[in-house]
């Protein structure tokens, strides 16, 4: 399998043959983009890769490339371009995505501190308390049992009569015929207590309609992965994955995967054009240029390394 390597293929027979391979790709796509009359600055303008990767691309030295998935996204890109099948090509020259992607993470778990909890102080026994008390002259009062006991059997007994009198007066009035109470309305209507403001009459037998409160889905973000190309992070939510990229102040270029499919091999937005793709539980995606682009997903700013040059992978993982 291709490895891209910093200090040139090793001397095997397996890195002679890469090199063989890698060179007989260049040169296809060269000899293609010139039987179309095609320059190498029209196919960066066409396909935002830069000068020097294409040129790398068509001698066949791919060390200079940030690394193998971008590689293969370029050659994609590149080969669509020219009319070729791209996906075919960079899978026949470079190997498939989900392998190389997996050789080229660079994976550094975060590290989490967590602070000592400082030691309780021990509460003074009420003796002691008592004790200190006393020595500053603080004495609490005694307390007169026979007078607080008196005193609540008069509260009791004022409440009772206080009960009795309400309900007296809530019989005279409801048996009185000028009550508006005595009598229910004649147009069948019932009066809604549990109304807000003054009581709201209502067609018998019709229940209340009931608007629930919309609620927003929560979305977290937890990066489990970084390398010097790439991130990956959990995204805590209920909700499947809606993420909605817009080119601000720039063109950039996407591939796109979703739940291990790739819906978009090869797309470049323009300023001012936004696109929205869903998954279920995972979505990767290849970037061109992040500091021209803005990015959401389920409606929250998804974190973004706007100082990547020459393309960035973020892997987003719902849980």
């Amino acid at each position: 399998m291709f490895r891209l390597q910093s200090n040139g293929p090793g001397s095997s027979k397996e890195a002679e043959h890469q090199v063989a391979r890698l060179h007989e790709l260049g040169e296809y796509l060269k000899r293609t983009r010139e039987e179309k009359g095609k320059t190498i600055d029209e196919v960066v303008e066409a396909t935002k890769i830069r000068s020097r990767y294409v040129q790398a691309i068509e001698s066949g030295d791919l060390s200079v490339l940030p690394g193998i998935v971008y590689a293969r996204g370029f050659v994609r890109g590149y080969a669509d371009y020219l009319g070729l099948d791209g996906a075919k090509i960079a899978n026949q020259y470079l190997g498939s995505s989900a392998e190389q992607a997996q050789e080229e993470r660079e994976v550094q778990k975060p590290t989490v501190s967590v602070p000592a909890m400082p030691p309780r102080k021990a509460k003074p026994s009420s003796n002691k308390v008592m004790a200190e008390r006393k020595q500053r002259g603080v004495v609490g009062k005694p307390v007169n049992k026979h007078r607080s006991k008196s005193s609540g059997i008069m509260w009791v007994a004022g409440v009772v009569l206080l009960f009795t009198a309400a309900v007296v007066a809530y019989t005279s009035l409801s048996s009185s015929p000028s009550h508006p109470q005595s009598k229910l309305p004649s147009t069948g209507t019932v009066i809604n207590p549990k109304a807000t403001g003054s009581a709201v009459a209502q067609s018998h037998g019709t229940k209340p309609k009931h608007h629930p409160k919309a609620v927003l889905p929560s979305v977290n973000f937890v990066q489990t992965a970084t390398g010097r190309y790439s991130a990956t992070y959990s995204v805590i939510t209920n909700q499947p994955l809606t993420i909605a990229v817009k080119a601000v102040s720039g063109k950039c270029w996407f591939e796109v995967t979703a739940d291990g499919n790739v819906i978009v091999p090869s797309l470049t937005l323009q300023p001012g054009e936004q696109q929205t793709w869903k998954a279920n539980s995972s979505m990767s995606m290849i970037v061109g240029n992040s500091s021209h682009i803005e990015m959401t997903i389920n409606g929250v700013n998804a974190p973004l390394n706007k100082h990547s040059n020459g393309g960035f992978t973020y892997t987003f993982n719902r849980k």
